[in-house]
């Protein structure tokens, strides 16, 4: 964009004009996907990840500033919310493998406020792995918390190893996405 055009556009969408926000996203909605997608490598939550980008600089247009490059201010807030979502995957990764055990999380060496933020994500994942269907429950409670492999499991409830492997994929993609919308 031209300095003069990026005034003007930078103004109107400080107005509320929603045409000239719709032309900044088609213009710069597949450069940051790509920018984002590098960083996070699945499409699905680079394009979430975009789509809250955007709705931020909507929300908080008003504060825009018209004399700095907006295409920097997009990417400064599209790395801000890239560092945000890696921030949490560790948390959720964490909480995920303490899953595994008798202990959830070992939450006694963390900050009282950090452990109450993970006991509050702990019950999040345990809501959210009791909404699954009853078979993949099943066997994610049997694979990470009695620590039970594959093929016990499929002996155990009379499925294939492979219809086990699936269920353990599905049921730990549903906790990040779950999770990560949180």
């Amino acid at each position: 964009m031209a300095d003069n055009h990026q005034y003007f556009v930078v103004d109107k969408i400080k107005a509320g004009d929603t045409e000239a926000f719709r032309g900044l996203f088609r213009m710069y909605y597949p450069s940051v996907l790509a920018f984002v997608e590098g960083f996070v490598k699945d499409r699905v939550i680079a394009e979430d990840i975009v789509q809250d980008v955007f709705v931020k600089l909507w929300i908080y247009r008003a504060s825009l500033d018209a004399t700095r490059p907006i295409r920097g201010y997009i990417f400064l807030l599209s790395r801000r919310e890239v560092c945000s979502w890696f921030r949490k995957e560790v948390t959720v990764q964490k909480l995920i493998s303490g899953l595994a055990g008798d202990e959830l999380y070992q939450l006694q060496d963390t900050p009282e406020e950090d452990a109450s933020e993970m006991e509050e994500l702990r019950k999040t994942a345990e809501r959210i792995v009791e909404a699954m269907p009853e078979k993949r429950r099943q066997v994610f409670i049997l694979s990470r918390r009695e620590g039970l492999k594959i093929q016990e499991i499929a002996d155990r409830l009379g499925i294939s190893p492979r219809t086990v492997n699936k269920h353990i994929q599905l049921a730990l993609r549903t906790l990040r996405l779950n999770m990560n919308k949180i």
